[in-house]
C-alpha cells in the first residue's frame, strides 16, 4: 500500500498540470471548467480512503486477536501470519505438554551411585530447562556430594556436567554426544523410537565444553523420560494440513524420539526425520536436503536459523518458540510466535505472543490473520481500480486533447456506491478464506482488468459521440452510467464467492447508484428520463 501511494504521489502532479494545460489551451475551456475537469481527474487518482480502512482493518483485527489470547507486537506480522506456508515449531510445549516425567532408571554394570549422583546433578543448578525440572521433581535434594564446579547444559553440546569433591567429574546428556559405545547407543535408540527422551549419566576425566574432547568416559546409567502429547495437538496439526501449511519440527532431541512423538500427534510425514548435525551448511544444498524431511532432531540454535533461511527461499515461514535457543530463528522468521511462559528474550523478539501459551490457539490466530488480509485485499482492489482508471483516462484525454469525461460530483457518486460504502462494510467482515501469496499480484489481478474495462467503455462513448454526434448531455449520461456499472461490476467480482450479505451489498449499491441518477439528474449531469 505504501508503494502504491509512493508511485501515485510522483505521477499526480505532472499529470494534473498536463491535464489542466490541455483543458485550458487546447480544448479552450474556461479557467473554472479547466480546474473542475482537472480536479475530477486528480481526485480519482488518489486512493483517499485506502489508508484509513486498512488501519481500521488492522486495529479491529488486533482487537479480535487479543480476544483470542494473542498479543500482536508488530502490525506487519499479521500479513506474514496470514500468508505462512511453512510453520516451524519445537516438539516440547507445542505438540507435547512439556511436563517431562522420569519413567525409568537403567543402571549400567550395576552401578550403585546412579541415584545419589543424579540427585546431586539435578539440584546443582538454579536455572534449568524442562528436563532439569523433571529431574528435580523426581530426585530428592539430599546433597550427597559437595559441588566443586558445574558446566550448564548447552543445546549445542547436549549435556551438562558437575564436579563433586572426592568423586570426580560427571556428565548427563544425550548418549550419542557423550559415548560411542554401540551397546549404549542401541539401548537408547530402542527407547527413542518409542517416543522417550533418554539421558546418559557418565563419569568423565574433566568437564569440557567440546564433546570431541571428552576422554575416559565411563557410562554409569540411563535416565528414561516421557512427555505426553497434548489432547488438542492432532486437531491443531490437522487444521494446518487442511489450510495448506507445511509443518516442520525443529527439536534438540533425538530425531527418532521426535519422530515417534510426532507420529502420535498425527503429523503427516513424521517418519521422514534426520539428525540436523549431518545437514550441510551451504544454503543451496541445505534447501535441497531439508525439503525431503519433516522432522529435524539435534538442531542447534544456529542450525534452526539456517533452516529458517532455507525454507524462506520458497515459503513464507512462521516460527513458534519459547526458549533462548529459539531467539535467532524467531528473529529471522517472517512471522514469529512465542509463548507467554517462555523466556523473556523469546517474548521480546517475537512478533506475536500467545498469552495462554497454548499452541492450539494458533488455529484461531491464523484464521483471524487470513480474514484481516483478505479484507484488506478486497478494499485495496476497489480503490486501486479507481486510481488506475483515473490515471489511464487522464493520460488518454491528454493525448487526444479532449475534455475530461467526468465532473467531480459524478466520480463522488461512483466512488461512494462502488468503493466507499462497500469497502467499509467489507473491511468489517468475518470470514475464513485462503490468502494468495503476493499482495500486489492478487490486487492487480482484480483491479487492472476493471480499470482497463472502464477506459475502454469511456473510449467507446467518445467514438459514438464522434460518429453519431450525441451531444454533451448524452455523452455525460453514457459516461456516468457505463462508468458506474463497470465499477459496480468490479465490486461484484471482489465480493466473490457470494454470500447473502455480499449479494445484498451489491444489489443495494446498484439501486442506490441508479436511484440517485434518476432522482437527481441535473445534479449529477445526466439526462432526466422522467
Amino acid at each position: 500500500i505504501n508503494k502504491i501511494i509512493h508511485y501515485v504521489s510522483y505521477a499526480i502532479v505532472p499529470i494534473g498540470i498536463a491535464l489542466f494545460c490541455i483543458q485550458f489551451f487546447r480544448v479552450g475551456a474556461t479557467i473554472s471548467d479547466s480546474i473542475v475537469n482537472t480536479v475530477a481527474g486528480v481526485l480519482g487518482m488518489i486512493p483517499e480512503g485506502l489508508v484509513l480502512l486498512t488501519s481500521i482493518s488492522f486495529i479491529l483485527g488486533v482487537g479480535r486477536l487479543a480476544g483470542k489470547r494473542a498479543l500482536v507486537q508488530e502490525m506487519e506480522a499479521i500479513e506474514a501470519l496470514a500468508r505462512v506456508s511453512t510453520l516451524c515449531l519445537d516438539k516440547t510445549g507445542t505438540i507435547t505438554t512439556g511436563a517431562l516425567r522420569v519413567e525409568k532408571l537403567i543402571r549400567i554394570n550395576e552401578e550403585d551411585r546412579v541415584v545419589p549422583l543424579l540427585e546431586g546433578i539435578s539440584h546443582a543448578f538454579n536455572e534449568t530447562n524442562v528436563t532439569g525440572e523433571a529431574l528435580k521433581r523426581y530426585f530428592e535434594n539430599t546433597k550427597p556430594y559437595y559441588v566443586v564446579s558445574t558446566l550448564p547444559f548447552s543445546s549445542r553440546r547436549k549435556y551438562m556436567g558437575v564436579e563433586f569433591e572426592g568423586e570426580g567429574c560427571f556428565i548427563l546428556g544425550a548418549p550419542d554426544f557423550i559415548t560411542k559405545e554401540e551397546q549404549i547407543i542401541q539401548k537408547s535408540e530402542e527407547y527413542a523410537t518409542k517416543g522417550y527422551r533418554v539421558l546418559l549419566l557418565a563419569k568423565a576425566e574433566s568437564l569440557t565444553e567440546v564433546p570431541e574432547e571428552l576422554s575416559q568416559v565411563e557410562p554409569l546409567g540411563l535416565v528414561v523420560l516421557s512427555d505426553c502429547v497434548k489432547d488438542d495437538a492432532p486437531d491443531t496439526l490437522k487444521f494446518f494440513r487442511e489450510m495448506g501449511v507445511r509443518i516442520r519440527i525443529l527439536s534438540g532431541d533425538n530425531p527418532a524420539t521426535v519422530s515417534a512423538v510426532a507420529k502420535m500427534a498425527g503429523l503427516e510425514g513424521a517418519e521422514r526425520y534426520i539428525d540436523a548435525t549431518t545437514l550441510p551448511t551451504d544454503q543451496t544444498e541445505l534447501k535441497k536436503v531439508a525439503a525431503n524431511y519433516t522432522v529435524f532432531g539435534r538442531v542447534s540454535p544456529e542450525m534452526k536459523y539456517e533452516l529458517i533461511r532455507a525454507f524462506q527461499q520458497d515459503s513464507v515461514v512462521g516460527m513458534v518458540g519459547d526458549g533462548v535457543n529459539d531467539v535467532l530463528a524467531l528473529k529471522e522468521a517472517d512471522c514469529s510466535i512465542a509463548m507467554a511462559n517462555g523466556a523473556d528474550a523469546a517474548r521480546q523478539t517475537a512478533h506475536i505472543v500467545l498469552t495462554d501459551s497454548n499452541f492450539s490457539s494458533m488455529k484461531n490466530i491464523v484464521s483471524e490473520g487470513r480474514t484481516i488480509i483478505a479484507n484488506i485485499e478486497r478494499v485495496s482492489a476497489l480503490y486501486l481500480t479507481k486510481t488506475i482508471y483515473s490515471m489511464l483516462l487522464c493520460v488518454i484525454f491528454i493525448i487526444i486533447g479532449k475534455s475530461y469525461p467526468f465532473i467531480p460530483i459524478q466520480l463522488s457518486l461512483i466512488g461512494a456506491t462502488a468503493i466507499g460504502i462497500p469497502s467499509f462494510l467489507l473491511a468489517l467482515e468475518q470470514h475464513e478464506e485462503p490468502v494468495i501469496s503476493g499482495f500486489m499480484k492478487h490486487v492487480l489481478r482484480i483491479s487492472l482488468p476493471g480499470a482497463i474495462g472502464m477506459a475502454i467503455v469511456t473510449g467507446v462513448v467518445q467514438i459514438l459521440d464522434k460518429v453519431l454526434a450525441l451531444g454533451p448531455e448524452a455523452v455525460s449520461t453514457l459516461n456516468m452510467y457505463s462508468g458506474g456499472l463497470v465499477s459496480l461490476g468490479v465490486l461484484a467480482f471482489v465480493c466473490m464467492p457470494f454470500t447473502k450479505r455480499r449479494i445484498a451489498l451489491c444489489v443495494g449499491m446498484t439501486l442506490l447508484f441508479v436511484g440517485a441518477c434518476l432522482m437527481f439528474p441535473s445534479f449529477f449531469g445526466v439526462i432526466a428520463f422522467f
